[in-house]
């Protein structure tokens, strides 16, 4: 396989993944559980051996990889930090993200965020390009 950042017109699934990472060579094929699970945009899919076989691990890319690859990131599970991630939001309205996230149970729209203090109609056009609310597909 192949390390590297890979590009796909529709979520792909793990098979997929792995073929266009260079394919694995026929021990790793037998060992290995693969899915028809679709693997969502911006996951970070590790394949790794131990002394019991090889195992699949999947996370999440960092929101500043997200960002810089054009990748939107989910307001309903993106760290304040991650949120900084994006141009014009700093600590303080990151911070008012996760606060008023949490008094709602989470967001169901993007447009929610103009109850955020500090997160105005200019603000919101700047930065909604880079969010979504759920963690796959589209926004």
């Amino acid at each position: 396989m192949q390390p590297g950042v890979y590009a796909f017109p529709r979520a792909p699934d793990l098979n997929e993944l792995v073929i266009c990472a260079g394919g694995l060579n026929g021990e790793m094929e037998r060992c290995l559980p693969f899915t028809e699970r679709p693997v969502c945009s911006g996951v970070r899919v590790d394949v790794k051996r131990d002394t019991t076989g090889y195992h699949i691990l999947e996370g999440d890319m960092s929101a500043f990889y997200k960002v810089t690859l054009g990748i939107p990131i989910s307001i309903n599970r993106e760290t304040v930090e991650g949120l900084t991630s994006i141009s014009g939001i700093g600590l303080k309205t990151a911070r008012a993200i996760i606060l008023e996230r949490n008094r709602r149970g989470g967001f169901e729209r993007l447009d929610e965020l103009l109850s955020v203090q500090g997160v105005g109609p200019v603000l919101y056009r700047k930065i909604r390009p880079y969010l979504k609310v759920n963690t796959c597909g589209s926004i």
